[in-house]
C-alpha cells in the first residue's frame, strides 16, 4: 500500500509538472502578443582601443519606439575575421493603446535608455563593429562602424 501512494505522488507531482510546462507560451501577460525587432543605436561610449585578453564594457544609447516596446538584450553578431554587428533587441508588445515617441527627444527624456555590453578582446588584429543605425528608404540595413586597433 504505501509503494502503491509513493507511486501516485510521482505521477500526480509529474502530471503536475506536466500542466504547468504545457501552460507557459510566448504571450506576455494578459494574453497580449509580443514580437521582437531590432532597435537603432544612437550613440556608444567604447574605448579607442584594445589590450589583447582584456574585456571591456560598451555602453549605448538608444530609444524607445512606442510605450509598448521593453529591453531584451544586446544583439552581437560575429561575422567574419573580426567583424561585429551591433544592435538593440526590444520586445514589443501589440497593443492599440501605444504611444508613439518622437525622432527628436532630447537624451534626458524617460524613452532614451542605456544598454551595457561586456567584450573581450580574444584577438591581436583590429576589430570593426557595425553599429546598426535602422534601415533607409530602400529598406537596407544601414551601420556606422567603428574600428578598433588591438594592442599586444
Amino acid at each position: 500500500m504505501i509503494n502503491f501512494c509513493f507511486k501516485m505522488k510521482n505521477i500526480i507531482l509529474l502530471l503536475i509538472i506536466v500542466f504547468i510546462l504545457s501552460s507557459c507560451s510566448a504571450e506576455e501577460g494578459n494574453g497580449q502578443k509580443v514580437y521582437y525587432e531590432l532597435v537603432p543605436i544612437k550613440r556608444c561610449i567604447m574605448p579607442y582601443s584594445f589590450v589583447a585578453g582584456q574585456t571591456y564594457e560598451f555602453e549605448m544609447l538608444y530609444k524607445k519606439p512606442t510605450s509598448c516596446h521593453f529591453y531584451k538584450g544586446v544583439y552581437f553578431a560575429k561575422k567574419q575575421g573580426n567583424l561585429r554587428i551591433v544592435a538593440i533587441q526590444c520586445g514589443v508588445v501589440e497593443s492599440n493603446s501605444c504611444i508613439t515617441y518622437g525622432e527628436n527627444n532630447s537624451t534626458n527624456s524617460p524613452d532614451s535608455l542605456t544598454a551595457n555590453y561586456t567584450f573581450t578582446a580574444t584577438g591581436t588584429e583590429p576589430y570593426v563593429f557595425r553599429f546598426w543605425k535602422g534601415k533607409n528608404a530602400q529598406g537596407e540595413d544601414t551601420y556606422y562602424d567603428v574600428e578598433v586597433p588591438v594592442e599586444n
